[in-house]
Order: structure tokens, then sequence, then C-alpha cells
């Protein structure tokens, strides 16, 4: 095949990635190195028996959605009460856990999300909004940076769509850390 097609392609490949990590904002970079999470592939989370402990973590708990405004893809976030958070693509069929702490003391309120690597730890901010919608700075959050003082103007904002903490049973659960997991079968070695 025409090396000029394989470079094309990855280059595809590699660009999708780059946007997914914006949306996500850790899952891949362009080197297909992607960022360590906590849930072993195929595991199926259970639901949370923990009582959230502050009103700002029991708000959080729950299905949210944002839609990208760049290509339309709905990314899924689910936050449970013992701070597990779940990340996935409307036509992924493979979500991301990690774990997530809140300090609801700050202004704004802190979220910290933290995969199985602490050194790749996200620090950000979001705020509850009064009709009930979460912003969360996940643009310009990412790991090994400071946390946002403050909110851009693009910041997502998610809506809650149930109050579910158990991912769709279609989906795959993978380890971040687990580079060739992640690779389509044409890049696996």
């Amino acid at each position: 095949m025409n090396n000029n097609y394989f470079k094309l392609n990855r280059l595809q490949f590699i660009h999708h990635l780059k946007t997914k990590n914006v949306l996500i904002g850790l899952v891949l970079t362009t080197t297909i190195i992607v960022q360590p999470g906590i849930v072993k592939a195929n595991q199926t989370p259970q639901p949370s028996q923990t009582t959230p402990s502050s009103p700002i973590k029991q708000q959080l708990i729950g299905h949210w959605q944002v839609k990208n405004l760049t290509n339309s893809q709905v990314i899924n976030f689910i936050f449970t009460p013992d701070e597990k958070l779940f990340m996935w693509g409307e036509f992924e069929k493979i979500a991301y856990g990690m774990n997530y702490k809140v300090n609801s003391e700050a202004k704004p309120i802190q979220l910290d999300i933290i995969p199985k690597d602490p050194s790749q730890k996200v620090e950000t901010i979001l705020e509850m909004t009064v009709d009930g919608k979460m912003r969360l700075e996940i643009l310009n959050a990412n790991p090994g940076q400071s946390r946002p003082n403050s909110f851009s103007p693009d910041t997502p904002i998610f809506e809650r769509i149930s109050q579910t903490t158990v991912p769709p049973k279609n989906i795959k659960f993978v380890d971040p850390s687990d580079k060739q997991s992640l690779m389509p079968e044409a890049y696996r070695k």
C-alpha cells in the first residue's frame, strides 16, 4: 500500500485522538501515549454505596453529558458518591475510569481528576449553575499544569441526564495505561 496513504490515515487517526483529548482531558496524546487510569479491562463498575459528604458533591453525583461543538459528539461523565469518575464518547465502546476529589470550600469549586498515576492528575474548576447544569473547565486543564483560576468563554456546560452512577453495559472498561488496548488492531504490534 502507498506509504502516503498510511501517513494520511495515521494523521486522521491522530487528529481524532487530539480532538477527544481536548474534550475528555486525559485520554490520549498525539504520540498515542495515554494517561493511566484506575479501571482494569472488562471490569464492570458496581453501583456506589457511599453517601456524598457535601451538598456540592451530592449535586455532582450522576450521569452528565456535553456536546462537542467541533464534531457534534456527545461526551459522557459519570460521577459516583465514592469519588470515581467514568468518561466515554457517544460513539465509543470504551470507557475510562479515574478517581476525583472536590474542594467545595474554594471559589470557584476545585475538582481534581486523578488517574492511577497521581503525577498525571488534572486540577480544574467547576460550578453548578442555577438551572442545575455544570460548568466544567476541561479545555484549559491538563496534567502537570496549574489549576485554572477562572472559566474560559468556551467552557463546556454539562447537563445531567440521570442520577445513575453505573455506565451502560455495552461499554468496555479499559485501563488507560494499557496502550495496546486503546490502539486499533491495525496499529498494534
